[in-house]
């Protein structure tokens, strides 16, 4: 999303934080929960807990603006968009 604040433009998609910046509290939570049918990861941003979410989920829905998964960007070490990385590195149910 973007966001007009005071006449200056603020993106929200560059506030995404990579994988190797995980909150610990927020990691914890989500290891200390047993497996679920379906996920959802809401705001996925930079995948930045995808690799907890897999062992979690076989089924697991990403979602996030157009443009956050769209443009070319470093997702998980690798240049690519988020979706093309999801597409290539997560299988699908």
């Amino acid at each position: 999303m973007r966001y007009e604040i005071s006449g200056r433009l603020l993106k929200s998609e560059n506030a995404a934080k990579p994988h190797v910046q995980k909150s610990g509290a927020v990691a914890n939570y989500l290891l200390s929960h047993d497996s679920k049918a379906n996920i959802l990861d809401y705001g996925c941003g930079k995948l930045r807990y995808s690799d907890i979410l897999i062992k979690l989920s076989d089924n697991i829905t990403f979602v996030d603006s157009e443009i956050q998964l769209s443009r070319e960007q470093v997702v998980r070490g690798v240049k690519t968009t988020v979706r093309e990385y999801i597409s290539k590195n997560y299988k699908k149910s």
